[in-house]
């Protein structure tokens, strides 16, 4: 799959400078690691328009699913993680499944093709060999149907599909 520009970021923000009527924020490279976004709110609290500034929150994200408003630090470094080393396929797979554990399992099981039904006559070549003429007596849309019953597919935005073992 084609990786766009993407850069997991989250944006910081002090609650205090914005309970004061005041926007200090600033966007974070969420792949980087938690300790480096532990530095930059450490960095962001240490020039607040408040003094004595010690809480944040989470403004906003790009390309980071399932952080909120009051993740912590390691939940979107490791999120941002995952995404910076799969890319668009990881962004899919992570928004699809819900949650970091099952993405990354799905990314270690599954695998990518261009469609379900070339996976089936992939699967169908294994079983049947080089035979054209029982190839020919194959319904390749039936077997693909029932095929994917066996397994969680997820529609690619490249046309393809992630196909992930049930």
């Amino acid at each position: 799959m084609t990786n766009l520009n993407i850069t997991p970021r989250v944006c910081i923000q002090c609650l205090a400078a914005y309970n004061a009527g005041a926007l200090h924020f600033e966007w974070v490279d969420a792949d980087m690691g938690a300790e480096h976004i532990h530095e930059r709110i450490a960095a962001l609290l240490a020039s607040s328009p408040v003094e004595g500034a010690e809480e944040i929150h989470f403004a906003d994200t790009e390309d980071l699913p399932g952080i909120g408003e009051y993740s912590t630090p390691e939940e979107a470094a490791a999120v941002g993680e995952l995404v910076s080393e799969h890319g668009q396929l990881g962004l899919c797979v992570l928004r699809e499944m819900g949650d970091l554990d099952s993405a990354r399992r799905a990314l270690e099981d599954g695998w990518e093709v261009d469609s379900f039904e070339d996976y089936a006559w992939d699967f169908a070549r294994d079983q049947v060999g080089d035979n054209d003429f029982l190839m020919g007596y194959l319904d390749i849309e039936k077997l693909a149907r029932d095929l994917k019953m066996d397994y969680y597919t997820i529609d690619l935005p490249n046309g393809g599909v992630f196909i992930v073992p049930s």
